[in-house]
């Protein structure tokens, strides 16, 4: 759930046809975050947590940025 939540809030804003020409980037990005240590500390414990779903989503609309670029 918490994948699905990061991914609909954010990918949802950008025009399809920018996120198909760069979905190497974008799959490359995502799979950075998932391996990311700072992204593993928030998914353990309380995943609703306020602070810890805007601290997934700061992190994702990083690397999604420079994907995107």
């Amino acid at each position: 759930m918490v994948y699905y939540d990061l991914l609909m809030q954010t990918l949802g804003t950008h025009n399809k046809a920018l996120l198909v020409q760069n979905k190497d980037k974008v799959i490359k990005a995502y799979k950075k975050l998932c391996a990311s240590a700072d992204f593993k500390k928030t998914t353990s414990g309380g995943l609703q947590m306020k602070s810890s779903i805007a601290r997934r989503t700061e992190l994702w609309n990083g690397l999604l940025k420079k994907a995107l670029a």
